[in-house]
């Protein structure tokens, strides 16, 4: 698997996608060579509301150049990028200005507003039997902020998901800009269902 198209999928907020493209670079670079794969790897689990993952993902990509260096203490170019994916787990989740610059645009590091939400049923089952929990759902949103796709990331179960996903197809998001251009994107969604006190 290439950069190019994982960091491509990236920048046009395909956040799924990106995450699943930089899982098989980071499978085949087990050195981390490559620490740009392992920076917007944590960057896209983010995006999807996975922030601890994230950081599970940079410190992955440091313990790999740490015991790189630890059998080959001459390689070359090591430390620099032992420096520079621990400033991005320090930073982290904030994009660093410097790879903005770089790399011309300026990523997605919010989530659309929902301007219009809507309130899931809590399903008759789940209220009897006294089931809480919280629905992760994600939403494709297109250029206009209406949802054209909806899947649960993370879910207690198929009840709670299928009335999270029904409320979430019916959300309105203020449109995604990337470098000033509308632009599809994906967001996470949190739908708590918790019983009244």
């Amino acid at each position: 698997m290439a950069f190019e198209p994982a960091y491509r999928e990236f920048a046009a907020a395909h956040y799924q996608l990106a995450s699943t493209m930089f899982v098989s670079i980071a499978e085949s670079d087990t050195q981390c060579y490559d620490t740009e794969s392992y920076e917007l790897w944590a960057q896209s689990l983010y995006h999807l509301g996975l922030d601890d993952s994230g950081r599970a993902v940079l410190d992955l990509g440091a313990q790999r150049i740490q015991r790189t260096v630890a059998k080959q203490p001459n390689a070359v170019g090591y430390s620099d990028r032992l420096d520079e994916i621990l400033y991005w787990k320090s930073i982290y989740p904030t994009f660093p200005k410097r790879f903005e610059e770089e790399n011309g645009f300026v990523p997605h590091n919010r989530d659309p507003v929902a301007v219009h939400k809507v309130n899931p049923e809590y399903p008759s089952q789940d209220l009897e039997q006294g089931i809480e929990g919280t629905v992760w759902a994600i939403a494709n949103v297109d250029t206009l902020g209406k949802v054209i796709d909806a899947w649960g990331l993370k879910y207690p179960n198929e009840r709670l998901l299928n009335a999270a996903l029904a409320a979430l197809r019916q959300f309105e998001f203020s449109p995604f800009r990337l470098k000033g251009t509308l632009a599809r994107c994906t967001v996470a969604v949190p739908f708590r269902f918790k019983l009244s006190q």
